[in-house]
């Protein structure tokens, strides 16, 4: 600290410019006003803090990033049982869980195509058709699953009380 304070002119703040501090300076006895150590390190930990501050504030009221926990339908189904009123989630995942066997098949299928797709991408040498053939399988396979799927959802939401669809439908609005 009694460096810096030496540095900047001492202890007092002031130092004499002008003739007054070099007798061959031909100006006139002005002061120029020096910051002393102790002003400048308060100051230096004002903007820390006052930084610090900002983004801390930021990381702590940012929206919340999407959930990616779980595969694809998992993901799905949570973010769906997320928009729903309390009572109405059991139901819901109660007919997702009971139709399972209805769409498994065809959602362990496209499961497989989604890692050949994964596979033919990371290929070394890269085979453009190779991956076109696999993009063309997952593509079939998730229209399969689709259709599966579908009488499944279109159940599980006649379970849900109007209020908790039209909370879905709002939620589908807002992602769009």
């Amino acid at each position: 600290m009694r460096a810096l304070a030496r540095l900047l002119g001492g202890a007092g703040g002031r130092r004499p410019a002008g003739a007054a501090a070099d007798a061959a300076h031909p100006g006139g006895p002005a002061l120029t006003f020096w910051p002393s150590g102790r002003t400048l390190l308060a100051a230096a930990l004002g903007a820390s803090l006052a930084l610090n501050l900002v983004l801390g504030g930021q990381l702590w009221w940012r929206p919340a990033g999407a959930e990616h926990r779980g595969r694809g339908l998992d993901r799905l189904v949570g973010r769906i049982e997320a928009t729903l009123p309390a009572t109405d989630r059991p139901r819901f995942r109660a007919v997702i869980e009971g139709e399972r066997d209805r769409y498994a098949a065809e959602l362990a299928a496209m499961r497989a195509a989604g890692r050949a797709v994964d596979a033919a991408i990371a290929r070394d040498p890269f085979d453009p058709e190779a991956l076109r053939g696999a993009l063309g399988d997952w593509s079939a396979r998730w229209s399969d699953f689709n259709a599966a799927f579908a009488g499944t959802m279109v159940q599980a939401l006649e379970a849900v009380s109007p209020a908790g669809r039209a909370q879905i439908a709002a939620a589908r609005r807002h992602d769009r």
